[in-house]
């Protein structure tokens, strides 16, 4: 093999790992259904730096599925981390910080979860706007399923 030869294939292999991308899988975000159809015609909105976790604006979704008396909108992870940043929040650091009016919330999710953390991932932004229709690939609206039949779609 020549120096040219290996030259060419030192490039396909370097190629072959930049065109990797991260393997984040379907990501869930939950609205009320009164959203829907701005939704649909807009893409989800990022929501403004709200917390001392981030300075940046931010969709909160999960990567596991649960009952929820809305819709669950479905999203491609693996597309959206190769132009966003996706980043894991433990509930736990709001915890940390009594008197968040949604703190009651937090807890008793985690109670329905058996004592689980809510695993949120934050698909964050620089600047506010809408994330493009082309990342949601479902949307579930609650039918009076029950939680084992919701979790099982």
């Amino acid at each position: 093999m020549n120096k040219g030869e290996l030259i060419l294939i030192i490039k396909e292999e370097i190629k072959g790992v930049l065109n990797e991308s991260k393997q984040v899988g379907v990501l869930y975000h939950y609205t009320d259904l009164d959203n829907i159809e701005n939704i649909k015609k807009n893409g989800l909105r990022f929501t403004e730096p709200q917390d001392e976790i981030s300075d940046m604006y931010f969709i909160s979704t999960t990567r596991r599925k649960q009952a929820w008396d809305g819709a669950e909108i479905a999203l491609d992870g693996d597309k959206i981390s190769e132009r966003y940043k996706i980043t894991p929040i433990q509930t736990s650091t709001f915890l940390d910080h009594p008197g968040e009016e949604w703190e009651d919330y937090i807890h008793s999710k985690i109670d329905s979860l058996g004592g689980e953390e809510l695993a949120e991932e934050r698909i964050l932004s620089k600047s506010s706007g809408f994330l493009p229709l082309k990342y949601i690939i479902g949307i579930n609206v609650d039918r009076g399923d029950s939680y084992e039949d919701r979790v099982k779609k």
